[in-house]
């Protein structure tokens, strides 16, 4: 072969040399169509990619207030509860020892007291009995005393009208002391009318010693008024009764007390909801701030749905989405939690290093159906 003819062949185009059969053509213009086909449905089914979801609700947890053991549920799951109703009654064997002595405590105490009342009582009336009848003996006195007085009074008045008659002159004598300097000296002596004299004399001084007696009558009724007055608050005083109503009524502050507490295992709901299965059973422990039954809000649904990591940028917060529920009605939602969970963020681990993230999604528009919980969903972005 020559050089020339080496040239030649290097110069001319392959498919001058070799040209290309047409059902070759054909089938590579076939093969290219069919993969701009795949491409785009492809491409259309990424854009109306649907993932499953499950119908759930909004709870709130009702916890357990203190340490204590479950001793009876009030209600029912599936039973909706309003605010402050009763949903478990929990129990303290400790406490329950506590409010007993503490019971047994009042008791006793109430006893003590009624006694001390009893011998207040009884001793109140022994009192005052003695300053009754100090006091009926001293009301007789001041009747005698008054009664001797009147009587000393009229003797004396009587013995004055005698002397009148016996000697007109000399009782004026006697009751006007001007006259007395101008008695006759050389009167004779009369002996009825002296002794009428002495008598009168002593009838004046019995009556002032009467009249005396009564008015010390009067002094000691006031001294007894004054001492059956405070009779009563001195010995309720002396017999105790004060320490005796303190002591119970501590003793029964400290029951009610325990009491209270007793009553605060009793847990109510705090909002309105349908009780959800239990999580703790009849006879188990409890401790503080353990979630005892969780309370479903039917106003709240929400669908919970698992996005494959590549695709969490599609179904960010805010991102609306249709929905698809069993008995063919269909819904519109709202992402509202579309973030890394907190335990994964914690670890150190990004959307990448996860297959698929949760998503919550909310009503938007019309409201969704009534759901079992746990129904599939279908969440279809648009």
């Amino acid at each position: 072969m020559s050089t020339n003819s080496l040239s030649d062949l290097i110069d001319h185009d392959p498919a001058d040399r070799f040209p290309a059969h047409p059902a070759k053509t054909v089938l590579l213009s076939l093969l290219a169509f069919g993969l701009g086909i795949a491409i785009s449905i492809t491409l259309e089914r990424m854009r109306n990619e649907s993932f499953v979801g499950t119908y759930q609700l909004k709870t709130r947890s009702v916890a357990g207030p203190r340490d204590a053991r479950i001793a009876e549920w009030l209600v029912k799951p599936g039973v909706v509860v309003r605010i402050g109703q009763p949903v478990v009654r929990l129990a303290d064997d400790r406490l329950d020892d506590l409010i007993a002595k503490q019971q047994r405590d009042v008791i006793t105490l109430r006893a003590e007291l009624a006694q001390v009342e009893a011998r207040l009582a009884v001793e109140l009336d022994w009192r005052l009995r003695d300053v009754n009848a100090d006091v009926f003996e001293t009301k007789l006195k001041a009747a005698h005393f008054l009664k001797q007085q009147y009587v000393t009074t009229l003797e004396g008045l009587a013995i004055q009208d005698l002397l009148k008659e016996t000697d007109p002159i000399a009782t004026q004598e006697l009751e006007n002391p001007a006259l007395r300097p101008l008695v006759i000296p050389t009167r004779k002596f009369d002996e009825r009318r002296t002794r009428l004299l002495v008598e009168q004399e002593a009838a004046q001084n019995t009556q002032e010693v009467a009249a005396t007696q009564v008015k010390l009558c009067d002094e000691r009724l006031t001294q007894l008024d004054k001492l059956a007055a405070g009779l009563a608050e001195k010995i309720r005083l002396s017999s105790g009764i004060d320490v005796a109503k303190a002591r119970l009524e501590q003793a029964e502050l400290e029951l009610k007390t325990l009491e209270s507490r007793r009553d605060s295992l009793v847990v109510t709901a705090d909002a309105v909801g349908t009780v959800g299965t239990y999580r703790k059973l009849v006879g188990d422990v409890v401790s503080l701030n353990d979630v005892l039954v969780n309370l479903l809000d039917d106003e709240q649904p929400f669908v919970l749905a698992y996005v494959p990591a590549g695709r969490l940028a599609d179904v960010s917060t805010g991102t609306t989405v249709s929905l698809r529920f069993p008995n063919g009605r269909k819904g519109t939602g709202r992402v509202v939690d579309a973030s890394l969970p907190t335990g994964l963020a914690t670890a150190g681990l990004s959307s990448t290093d996860v297959q698929a993230l949760p998503v919550q999604i909310v009503p938007e528009g019309s409201l969704w159906p009534m759901l079992p919980l746990g129904t599939a969903v279908e969440v279809r972005l648009k």
